[in-house]
């Protein structure tokens, strides 16, 4: 699976990458963040950068997991995207008992790339890696003559079984395709 997801535009945003950052220390706390992608020059003839940049959300306690992370998530600051080598953000978190979210992306979705993350900040901050421990299963249908019955035919609508083998919480994410085979920008 592509860890490309692309922007919080699209729903394929909680495959990116995840990390936290934690402030252990009471009061506001001023964090630089540079986002960069390595250098190419003397490298690559043709130098063409993907739009890069970076989305910092606020949680609810407990929701450190990508696929649980609701729709109306709160964006505490994120960066334009820029097809260059680097963005950067200066932020200041408030003082809070979950972690914040720092999740970087190609602003497109299957956009693969390398990217470096640095933080500083005159106080200490945790950041990690999000060790996503989930399962995904992806399965393609599509509403076409007959199968597109919509709300007043469901039953002609396309029909997955989902068998669970031990109690889990399973959360189920239906995104429109474009012609193109790229997710339809929508709120994540």
């Amino acid at each position: 699976h592509s860890t490309a997801g692309g922007c919080n535009n699209f729903t394929t945003w909680r495959k990116n990458p995840w990390y936290t950052i934690s402030c252990p220390q009471g009061g506001n706390t001023m964090v630089y963040i540079t986002m960069f992608n390595p250098n190419q020059r003397g490298v690559v003839a043709d130098i063409n950068y993907h739009q890069i940049g970076f989305t910092i959300v606020k949680c609810a306690a407990g929701t450190i997991s990508p696929a649980s992370l609701s729709h109306d998530h709160q964006v505490v600051a994120k960066t334009t995207f820029w097809n260059k080598r680097e963005v950067s953000l200066k932020v200041t978190l408030p003082p809070s008992g979950t972690p914040f979210i720092l999740v970087p992306s190609t602003f497109f979705p299957q956009q693969l790339s390398s990217f470096h993350l640095r933080l500083r900040s005159a106080k200490p901050v945790r950041f990690q890696k999000v060790d996503a421990h989930y399962y995904t299963v992806d399965e393609v249908g599509e509403w076409k003559g007959k199968s597109a019955g919509g709300y007043q035919q469901l039953e002609a609508n396309p029909q997955f079984t989902l068998t669970l083998t031990t109690d889990c919480t399973v959360h189920i994410f239906l995104e429109q395709l474009s012609g193109h085979g790229l997710p339809l920008a929508s709120p994540a």
